[in-house]
């Protein structure tokens, strides 16, 4: 019995000794329990009874862990979640308040027709900024363009990269600036933003 299974562990083997009726050594081993169930009346009349509850310890034993692991992992999400939307709602409130990225809609204009980009929070831990808000500027209503439709793209200044790193590198003296933020500064007129 205990060849098949010998990862068996002493609460295992403690519930199986009281389950069969054996009264329990004040220091009780492994070693001990194992003989005392191997000695035992039950045992030697009922092999498959003693083996199904040792089998059925192990599995409850086994759940419990499972559903307590599960329980812990939940708690652990949860508390994530939570953390990730307080951040969330940090780095928005920074956008509308101070940079004016991003505008809350006047709860009278709610009800009107309009195009309000959807957006979600988009992790990434190595950067320095861990949370952030990323827009789809894809996204489109039924039988109207996206904003990425339509707005005109210029030319594809990718290709230009190259000759661009080629230059700077000729001369001794190179100046960069900083442009990560520039993409936001386009501006609606007031009477279009609807």
């Amino acid at each position: 019995m205990f060849q098949a299974a010998k990862s068996f562990i002493k609460e295992d083997l403690l519930l199986v000794v009281e389950e069969i009726g054996e009264t329990l050594p004040t220091k009780a081993t492994i070693s001990k329990l194992k003989d005392i169930i191997l000695k035992s009346k039950e045992y030697s009349e009922y092999p498959d009874f003693v083996a199904s509850v040792l089998i059925t310890a192990v599995a409850d034993k086994k759940q419990k862990d499972d559903e307590k692991k599960r329980q812990e992992e939940e708690r652990k999400l949860q508390h994530e979640l939570e953390l990730e939307r307080l951040q969330f709602q940090t780095v928005t409130s920074d956008q509308s308040e101070t940079q004016a990225i991003i505008e809350e809609v006047p709860v009278d204009e709610v009800n009107l027709s309009g195009n309000y980009l959807p957006h979600r929070p988009v992790l990434k831990e190595s950067s320095t900024t861990p949370i952030r808000p990323v827009f789809d500027a894809c996204a489109r209503m039924q039988g109207h363009p996206s904003l990425n439709e339509s707005l005109h793209s210029g030319p594809n200044l990718i290709e230009l990269i190259p000759d661009i790193l080629l230059r700077f590198r000729e001369k001794k003296i190179g100046v960069t600036v900083d442009i990560r933020k520039a993409f936001l500064q386009i501006s609606i007129c007031k009477e279009e933003i609807s």
